[in-house]
């Protein structure tokens, strides 16, 4: 029995199967973790994108078959983005899981990733709560973090958004401080700032949680949000293969 804890992948998944097993692949390869396991949250997609006619999670399950899975019922042509993300993090949950790493089906890990460091960050300091993986835009600010996981014996440094630097820069502000994704984040994070906003198209949903931070009566007091600076600018891990809000479009048609 692994001494970390465990850690969820949510996989968060509609029908682009082609791009999911990428994905997948990816993970599989480049994600390092001793106790992960995967959990494919499906926002009712049924058949897969590319004329077979296949289940769309049941080839999914083929290559990562140890996994688990649910299917939402959202009706043709509308999403629930929020709320097939908020029913993974729910499972989770029930199974005593307090990590999550949140990856959506079009963001290829491109390079070796180890989340352990990251997972002691989270279990030692409980002002953290959410480390995002995920590419930095402009416009969002904070000031230099250094953080040591003690289990490893290892120090990080992290750039700590602030909210009120990023939103109201009076030179280029950006209000997606809690970006959707890829993200490792813990159950305090949803503790404090609530679950994603549900039926919802992608970008309201993302727009909507990054509100629910913002605006949090909690302020700088809550759980943090870091972003870790060794991997900018010369190892950027991600790809994100497909522009999500056309492609959705497309998907549904």
């Amino acid at each position: 029995m692994s001494d970390w804890p465990p850690v969820w992948i949510l996989f968060i998944t509609f029908r682009r199967t082609e791009y999911a097993i990428q994905t997948l692949r990816a993970l599989q390869t480049n994600l390092h973790y001793p106790n992960l396991h995967l959990h494919v949250c499906d926002d009712g997609s049924k058949l897969t994108d590319d004329g077979t006619d296949r289940n769309h999670i049941e080839v999914l399950k083929e290559y990562w078959p140890d996994s688990s899975f649910h299917e939402m019922s959202t009706p043709w042509g509308e999403f629930n983005m929020g709320g097939n993300t908020n029913r993974g993090i729910k499972l989770a949950q029930e199974q005593g899981v307090d990590y999550y790493f949140l990856v959506h089906d079009d963001t290829v890990l491109q390079s070796p990733l180890d989340l352990k460091p990251y997972v002691c960050i989270l279990s030692e300091y409980l002002q953290t709560g959410m480390i995002r993986l995920n590419y930095l835009a402009g416009g969002l600010a904070g000031h230099f973090v250094g953080y040591k996981a003690s289990k490893l014996g290892q120090e990080i440094t992290f750039l700590r958004i602030i909210r009120e630097w990023s939103t109201q820069s009076p030179w280029l502000n950006n209000n997606y401080t809690s970006a959707f994704q890829p993200t490792l984040v813990h159950r305090r994070f949803y503790d404090s700032y609530g679950l994603y906003p549900e039926n919802l198209h992608p970008g309201l949903t993302e727009c909507g949680m990054c509100s629910q931070y913002n605006f949090s009566p909690l302020g700088e007091d809550g759980p943090q949000i870091l972003a870790p600076l060794h991997h900018w600018p010369m190892d950027v891990k991600w790809n994100h293969v497909t522009g999500r809000a056309h492609h959705y479009k497309e998907l549904t048609k």
